[in-house]
């Protein structure tokens, strides 16, 4: 057995669902990301329109 043989191992319907997953799981994080910077940058516009 090869060294790459335990990706022999798995079928290519199998390999395409993590695939897909680890891609999804990456996008997610990056609209959390931009949800959570949207979030900081609206409070912060709020207290400086409450400061004036």
């Amino acid at each position: 057995m090869s060294v790459g043989g335990a990706e022999d191992d798995i079928p290519q319907g199998e390999r395409k669902t993590v695939t897909d997953f680890c891609y999804l799981l990456d996008k997610s994080k990056q609209l959390f990301n931009g949800l959570r910077t949207l979030m900081n940058t609206s409070l912060n516009a709020l207290n400086v329109m409450i400061s004036m």
